[in-house]
């Protein structure tokens, strides 16, 4: 450990009391090794030296790890015996151990906003690796925060009063769940979703791993609680489309399209028994079909049918069929404003498009995604829970599921992992074999993560079901016009074999 001490003897109890009142800095810095992190790169005892002849810099020393208890008691042993009342700590990150350093001056009585965090380790020695560049650049921000820590002010603590009431923008299974979860507390929620029905993607399904569990026996229980709640008002048809305030009162509008049928709506359905208009049903994925009045799927809440004025023909037979004349085609949009304290943001996510990787060829009937594949599989589409080709309805009888589709993609611009995908696609190629034991199931994959609780056994269950693991993202999918086959090119990258699959499915 070295440094520079303060000049003079160490202050008495009478001086300590009056340090916050002494207006000239007095700061000290401590600049930690981090074991090898920071040391092993940069040369921390010459950052400590340098930092001593610092303005201001009444004392400046260096320790192997400053987050330790005995680094803790070196700062707050600085603190009183040189009279400090700002400290400079050279680290780690401000999110991981500002907290620690901050506490360890409030302790001595000190304001906490008094200290300032420097990261050397992720912004300087995890980032250079030439030691002499590393030394003077974390110098550098040494430097930086001596001079910000010399125009630090005190900074108190303020209670503000808040409204009670809380915004939920998105209700799929997470909005659902939130929304809940606050009501019961006892605060008022308002749940805004901009779909006909709450639910979101979950309400697709048709199993969920690793128990493979019916997913509307999941989450109905938590559907009809959240309509029922008298702390939740449900907003479908809304999105939010202007914010102002700050923390714990905010303003926000809403904005609700017209579903041109009233509450009063019993869910007959003779409207729809009546309605000339078909079209495919956005909620099945393209797998069902709908009419230009409709409810996205049988169990859906609200329980009140929506007229998709985009394809009605204005024929009024819904109108003259309706029971209880629910039907009003003169209802308008509506702008409604909330003052609420809290805002969560559960909105959920999108299904990538596959169009943008032209080699996949995603325009092809028979080249589908999982989601498309998971409204196959529901009893209630077209296809009646049954795996068939959609150009022909035929049964396939090599099926290939690709991976890491628009994921850890340079070319498409996402390079992360989405983290549940692996799962997903095990859980669909399982039920595929399952149904169609006959039938070659591949799975081509990059890498299988499979991180939650008995992730890793149901992997493994599903190799013992005969589904062919390729480790390998297939560089083409090629559909062949004269064998109505996909030809497939992969290469095994653990065997570093080439392969070509002539699939009659591609998921």
């Amino acid at each position: 450990m070295s440094g520079k001490k303060a000049s003079g003897a160490p202050r008495n109890k009478e001086q300590q009391e009056h340090i916050e009142s002494d207006e000239r800095p007095r700061i000290g810095v401590f600049v930690c090794h981090c074991g090898e992190n920071i040391a092993g790169v940069v040369d921390v005892k010459a950052v400590a030296d340098f930092a001593s002849t610092l303005p201001n810099v009444e004392f400046s020393t260096d320790y192997l790890f400053m987050c330790s208890k005995q680094g803790v008691e070196l700062i707050q042993r600085a603190v009183r015996e040189h009279g400090l009342n700002r400290t400079v700590v050279a680290s780690c990150s401000h999110e991981q151990h500002w907290p620690t350093f901050a506490k360890a001056i409030s302790d001595l009585g000190l304001n906490p906003h008094m200290h300032t965090q420097v990261n050397i380790r992720e912004w300087c020695s995890w980032v250079t690796e030439d030691k002499e560049a590393a030394t003077k650049k974390a110098k550098r921000m040494v430097a930086a925060g001596v001079a910000r820590a010399a125009q630090k002010e005190p900074v108190g603590t303020q209670k503000i009063p808040l409204t009670k009431r809380s915004m939920v923008i998105g209700a799929g299974v997470a909005g659902l769940r939130a929304a809940m979860d606050l009501a019961e507390l006892g605060i008022p929620v308002v749940l805004v979703e901009k779909e006909a029905s709450i639910g979101g993607h979950m309400t697709m399904l048709n199993k969920t791993f690793p128990t493979d569990e019916c997913p509307m026996c999941t989450v109905s229980p938590l559907l009809n609680g959240v309509m029922a709640h008298p702390n939740i008002e449900v907003l479908t048809l809304s999105e939010v489309t202007k914010v102002e305030g700050t923390i714990g009162n905010f303003t926000v509008e809403v904005t609700t399209r017209p579903r041109y049928v009233h509450d009063n709506c019993t869910s007959c359905g003779r409207c729809a028994e009546v309605c000339p208009v078909e079209v495919r049903n956005e909620w099945d994925q393209g797998f069902g079909m709908r009419k230009a009045v409709y409810k996205p799927f049988p169990q859906a809440l609200p329980s009140v049918f929506t007229v998709d004025m985009k394809h009605c023909i204005d024929c009024g037979s819904c109108v003259i069929a309706c029971p209880v004349n629910a039907i009003d085609f003169s209802m308008k949009k509506e702008k409604r404003t909330f003052e609420v304290g809290t805002i969560v943001v559960a909105t959920g996510y999108e299904e990538y498009d596959p169009t943008e990787i032209s080699s996949y060829h995603y325009e092809h009937p028979d080249i589908i995604t999982q989601l498309q594949m998971e409204r196959m599989l529901a009893p209630t589409t077209l296809t009646k829970g049954k795996i068939v080709r959609p150009s022909d309805g035929q049964v396939p009888r090599t099926v290939v599921v690709v991976q890491c589709v628009g994921s850890r993609n340079d070319q498409v611009g996402n390079e992360y992992c989405t983290g549940v995908c692996c799962m997903y696609g095990i859980k669909n190629a399982g039920i595929i074999k399952e149904h169609l034991p006959e039938t070659e199931v591949y799975f081509c994959y990059i890498d299988i993560r499979t991180p939650g609780l008995h992730y890793e056994e149901y992997y493994k269950r599903a190799q013992k079901k005969g589904i062919r693991f390729i480790r390998g993202r297939p560089a083409t999918l090629t559909p062949d016009p004269t064998t109505g086959k996909i030809r497939v090119e992969v290469e095994d990258t653990l065997t570093r074999t080439p392969m070509y699959i002539e699939a009659d499915l591609v998921v």
